[in-house]
């Protein structure tokens, strides 16, 4: 398999598969495991381990190969064998994030309304931010810069740096006054270091600080919403910004730009969710 960052697996899993802070760990802890053992590392899969510890690997290993952008190691997981291996020795189904439910989405709009204007500054148009313009919280929102914004106030289009280098560009319309309100709060660097009060920009270990404010303040949201706060992570507000724009559009080609994906792939697992009910309103309309 091919190399890549610790770390920044951390990272990945954290924003971009929305995993807990204690998965992730346990992800990491098995790549480490399967890498020391063995030359490759899927040989680890095969070897005397519970069946709970081989699911838990598997996706360990899956999240790594995409990292790492590894297609030859991405086929051979999803090879028809090795599934059917993993299914006889009672593999778990992965986990999905889901969006916000149409009640909660708007429960949660509702106590967001209320932290408008009160400290700390930066929580109100933070959040409205990741909600409506489908951000990361780390590679993204946290990483943007006060100079990216303030460009966006004129060209209404927010366009900064993501993961792995690349350029995206979202609407601003939609948060441009959370934008004014961030831009309002003073000389900040980036968002990171704004929110840990890191005055000439943000160090990894201000990012993790960031981090840790901004989902406790989100927690603290659906608290107030009526929603479990466990329930409610960084990432799931980016499903939910995804999901409202399919749900409008249903242009998976739109979001998929939206979320500044490079495969549809991508985007549709983010999409993934109970249809029962559309497809019961589709039937009726078939054969009414």
């Amino acid at each position: 398999m091919k190399r890549g960052s610790l770390p920044g697996f951390m990272r990945y899993l954290l924003d971009d598969v929305g995993v807990s802070e204690a998965t992730a760990r346990t992800y990491v802890g098995y790549l480490r495991s399967a890498s020391r053992q063995y030359s490759n590392p899927l040989d680890y899969l095969d070897s005397e381990i519970t069946s709970t510890t081989r699911g838990a690997a598997y996706t360990a290993l899956k999240h790594w190969a995409r990292y790492t952008d590894d297609e030859e190691a991405l086929a051979k997981l999803e090879h028809p064998s090795m599934l059917r291996t993993l299914r006889g020795r009672g593999r778990r189904p992965g986990r999905v994030t889901r969006p916000l439910d149409a009640d909660d989405f708007e429960a949660f709009n509702k106590a967001l309304e209320k932290l408008r204007g009160k400290r700390p500054g930066w929580a109100w148009p933070c959040i409205v931010i990741l909600l409506r313009l489908g951000l990361r919280i780390r590679v993204d929102l946290l990483g943007l810069q006060r100079h990216e914004l303030q460009a966006a106030m004129t060209s209404n289009r927010l366009t900064f740096q993501t993961k792995r280098g690349k350029v995206r560009t979202v609407p601003l319309a939609p948060a441009k006054e959370a934008a004014k309100a961030l831009l309002a709060l003073g000389g900040w660097v980036d968002v990171g270091g704004l929110i840990a009060g890191a005055e000439g920009g943000a160090t990894a270990t201000d990012l993790d600080k960031a981090y840790l404010l901004l989902r406790e303040v989100i927690q603290q949201v659906a608290k107030s919403a009526g929603i479990d706060p466990r329930s409610v992570h960084p990432h799931r507000l980016r499903h939910t910004a995804a999901t409202a724009l399919w749900t409008a559009t249903k242009d998976i080609l739109k979001v998929r730009d939206f979320l500044g994906h490079s495969n549809v792939s991508t985007t549709e697992r983010y999409l993934r969710g109970d249809r029962t009910d559309e497809i019961g309103d589709d039937l009726m309309e078939i054969y009414k």
